[in-house]
This record gives C-alpha cells, structure tokens and sequence, in this order.
C-alpha cells in the first residue's frame, strides 16, 4: 500500500465523512443498516485512490485495507464527540430524561435509574462503541471493494 498516492488523504476524507454524517440525527440511523455511512466512507476513500492512482493498480487488498482504516477513523470521530456529548449531560437533563422514561414505561424507571448513576453508562457507552468500531472495519472495507469493483480503470464514473 507504500506506492499509493494519496493514501493518507483519502483515508482522512473517507473516514472524516462517514465520523460526520454519522453525528447527523436521523441521518444517522442509516448505520443501523449494514453501518451504511462506514461502507460509504469506505467507498469514498477506495474511490479517491482510483482517482489520484489512476496509472497505478489499485488491488483488492489495498481497498479492503485502506477502507477498514476509514472506517476506523470514521469510528473514532463518531465516538469521540458522542463521548464528549454524552459525558456533559447536566443533571437536569438526566431528570427529564429519567421523566420521559417513566412516561413510556414506568416498570423500567427502576434499572435506568441504575445504568444512569455512578459509571454505567460510560462504561455501556465504551462497549457499545466497541462493536461499533468492529463492524465499522467491516462495513468499511466492504465499502473499499464494492467501490474498487465499481470504479476502478476503464469502468463508469460516479454519478
């Protein structure tokens, strides 16, 4: 992967994609489809090497790397200011959050009262973010191929 042009940017650019589009609400329920905005900046990435290598072959091995790698990236960036977000949640909002699920469902008051105090819920956020970050590498070098087999030298364009 040393002899591609441009690797490091398109990475950036994939992966900064899909970090950003993920924060988007209800944009980003999309990632509960197959981690959609991943396998995106996955494509977009595979798809920016095409374009800044298009003497060189881009091969199999090299989307599937470079589009995991943005889908890390893309992992990091939607975790880290969602970790920002959730952290800072005044105590307030912790209450009307706590009297909207008392609301919906008054049995489950009792266990979220729990995940909500001390360091559940950071502790839930990281797991979460965990297997995130696994099916994001998934989502991301499939994105990288599905891209390679669509752009690559001699085949369409993008729309």
């Amino acid at each position: 992967m040393t002899h591609l042009k441009s690797l490091g940017k398109s990475i950036l650019i994939g992966g900064a994609a899909a970090g950003v589009i993920s924060l988007i609400p209800i944009i980003n329920l999309l990632n509960l489809l197959l981690m959609m905005w991943m396998a995106f900046g996955g494509g977009l990435c595979v798809y920016i090497l095409l374009q800044e290598n298009k003497e060189i072959n881009v091969s199999v091995s090299d989307a599937l790397a470079s589009g995991a790698l943005s889908g890390v990236l893309g992992c990091v960036i939607f975790a880290s200011i969602s970790f920002l977000l959730v952290s800072n949640i005044s105590p307030e909002k912790m209450e009307r959050i706590m009297e909207i699920i008392q609301l919906l469902s008054p049995s489950a008051e009792e266990d979220f009262t729990e995940l909500f105090q001390g360091r559940e819920l950071i502790r839930l956020f990281f797991v979460v973010m965990g297997i995130a970050l696994i099916f994001s590498v998934i989502a991301g070098a499939l994105g990288g191929v599905i891209s390679r087999s669509m752009f690559k030298k001699g085949t369409a364009s993008p729309p």
